[in-house]
């Protein structure tokens, strides 16, 4: 699995004049998990792993979309799913990104099996340690998906819900205001900022959820993309996200098993400084009032 050893972080352009193709449908997950034993999983190439700041028990019935767990588990930056990577440090990483005020942090590291997921690759295919852009018609699905959602909206008087109608348009323009040809996921969902439209980035815009709604009924199970180290910036790796946590689970899950399974790993090295959380964002998005 060689493309999981460290990369140096690589994004397309959106001033790019080529467009970069991706890989595209990728099924992912090839062994049954029902028929391994513990230690036939733990030692499966296809096993990924999840990073939280604290142990959790994984259900297919949770709702990764809450509060609580978006509060202790990161941003939603590419869409509302379960993120994971293949490689176990870079989930260690993640981990303790998420424990920034404790002293001696501990990292919890929750090993998944994918089985039969079908994933949309979003790697560049002529250079897998890069991403791609998004296709075409793609940009122009969820564009019509979006302006549906803004049609169908009821008019409201509340003041929180006119600050994210308000956002909600201005994602609307620009989406629509991209360059078809050479758009990456970030960019298109406005968690990467845009030199092109000037929208600013939200790490975790109100539109997640509807955006992976989007992706399920494209049938689709999840994503793969390339994604910084949360610790050192200019490494990245690939990350798999997904929406249907039916397509994904640990030893346990796969095993119909009630009974948790311990998800902490201990450390083999002491972790490097958590990167601090930028307050551009809020700031930003209260500047909408004015």
């Amino acid at each position: 699995m060689s493309e999981h050893l460290k990369q140096v972080a690589r994004e397309p352009s959106v001033e790019a004049t080529k467009h970069i193709p991706i890989i595209g449908l990728h099924i992912i997950g090839e062994h049954d998990p029902k028929e391994m034993s513990e230690q036939e999983f733990n030692q499966s190439p296809d096993l990924l792993f999840h990073g939280s700041s604290s142990s959790i028990d994984f259900n297919r019935e949770y709702d990764y979309g809450s509060d609580d767990f978006a509060e202790k588990n990161g941003s939603l930056t590419l869409g509302l799913g379960f993120y994971t990577t293949a490689d176990a440090s870079k989930a260690y990483d993640y981990s303790i990104v998420r424990q920034p005020n404790t002293d001696t942090p501990q990292a919890f590291v929750t090993p998944i099996m994918p089985y039969q997921a079908k994933m949309l690759d979003l790697r560049s295919k002529e250079d897998p340690q890069s991403n791609g852009h998004i296709p075409t018609e793609l940009l122009e699905q969820w564009r019509q998906y979006f302006k549906q959602y803004l049609d169908n909206k009821p008019e409201t008087t509340d003041i929180v819900e006119n600050i994210l109608d308000k956002l909600d348009n201005q994602y609307y323009e620009h989406l629509q205001q991209l360059n078809e040809q050479n758009i990456d996921l970030r960019t298109m969902l406005g968690t990467r900022a845009s030199p092109q439209t000037k929208f600013q980035k939200l790490s975790t815009p109100p539109w997640s959820q509807m955006f992976t709604e989007f992706m399920l009924q494209q049938g689709y199970d999840g994503i793969i993309q390339i994604e910084q180290s949360e610790l050192d910036r200019s490494q990245s790796d690939t990350t798999y996200v997904f929406y249907n946590l039916n397509k994904i689970g640990d030893y346990g899950t796969w095993q119909n098993q009630t009974q948790p399974h311990d998800t902490t790993f201990q450390l083999t090295s002491t972790p490097s400084k958590p990167v601090e959380s930028d307050a551009t964002e809020e700031k930003w998005i209260f500047q909408q009032l004015d």
